[in-house]
């Protein structure tokens, strides 16, 4: 019977690796690749779920040689390392029974992992070029096409102003902005990862838990307060000139800014849900619109709300600690 069930292991990461091998192929297609890449981790998730990690992870060296054979070495070796960690993650996730909250947190720092091991191998073997030179050149791009840009259209105010901002796009700027553009595509890689593997994984009778629904979201106020300080702390670093480079800094402010009007923007979702049964689509409508024209009122809000817990949904909040002493006083 044990001699049974290893033949059937081995029968099934074989097929797996030929699955997850034919979509990583198709990666390379324009437009429907980039889809398809957030589908590659699932047959590895699933060879995990089945059997072992040691089925898993043979899986994942055989996809990535056979990977390697056509498309290069190192391409295979990024596919079967970034995708064989979130595949891994997904069914770790699944066999552990997470939340989804603390699903979606694994999948960031599995994300996180993969975007950095790109970026290592894409400037230590395909662009033959550092990271400081790219970022120099990117400059020279942006530089180069307002030149051109103020060639063709003129000199006109409207003209003049978008001109003399892609002429302020300096290495210094990108450098700065490329922390808080990292950790959105992180996020929203994580998010889709999420997304694809629940779909797909639960179609398949296992069970990935759901993310709460969006108008209950909230961030700890132990997490708020802790970004703050880092931002202090960064903050003070770089005005005693320790760090050179804002971006860190810039990075911690927004992502601070980013947190508060997610929390400002779930509140505003709570109260057109509940209280006005508006349908998902108004609510998306109106929350892009009004985001867009007015963020730090959102911002605002979800400053509100860390504090007091307008809707009733963070136990941990100050206004919830203050509900419970006002109770034990009342009784």
């Amino acid at each position: 019977m044990e001699e049974k069930n290893k033949s059937k292991s081995i029968v099934e990461a074989g097929i797996m690796s030929a699955i997850t091998f034919v979509l990583m192929m198709l990666t390379s297609l324009p437009g429907i690749g980039t889809i398809i890449s957030f589908a590659i981790p699932i047959p590895i998730a699933l060879l995990y779920l089945k059997y072992n990690l040691k089925t898993s992870i043979c899986s994942i060296v055989i996809s990535g040689i056979l990977i390697g054979f056509f498309m290069g070495s190192i391409y295979g070796i990024q596919l079967a390392i970034t995708n064989g960690i979130i595949g891994l993650v997904l069914g770790t996730c699944v066999r552990k029974k997470f939340s989804g909250i603390k699903s979606f947190i694994y999948l960031i720092v599995a994300n996180t992992i993969g975007v950095l091991i790109e970026i290592s191998l894409l400037f230590s073997a395909f662009t033959g070029i550092t990271f400081n030179q790219y970022i120099n050149e990117l400059a020279n791009v942006f530089n180069e096409a307002a030149k051109i840009s103020e060639q063709i259209m003129g000199s006109s105010q409207a003209n003049t102003q978008m001109i003399e901002l892609m002429k302020s796009i300096d290495a210094s700027f990108i450098m700065n902005m490329i922390p808080m553009v990292l950790v959105m595509i992180i996020i929203m890689r994580a998010f889709l990862s999420y997304t694809v593997g629940k779909y797909i994984i639960n179609k398949l009778g296992f069970k990935l838990n759901s993310l709460p629904p969006f108008s209950n979201w909230f961030f700890n106020p132990i997490l708020i307060a802790a970004v703050v300080l880092i931002n202090l702390f960064v903050m003070f670093l770089v005005s005693k000139g320790v760090i050179s480079n804002k971006g860190m800094y810039m990075l911690t402010l927004n992502l601070l800014f980013a947190m508060l009007i997610i929390q400002g923007l779930a509140v505003v979702s709570n109260l057109l849900k509940y209280r006005y049964r508006f349908s998902n689509f108004l609510i998306v409508f109106m929350s892009i619109l009004m985001v867009t024209s007015i963020p730090q009122l959102f911002g605002l809000l979800g400053m509100v709300d860390v504090l007091i817990d307008i809707r009733g949904v963070d136990p941990n909040s100050l206004g919830s600690y203050i509900k419970e002493k006002l109770k034990k006083k009342v009784q």
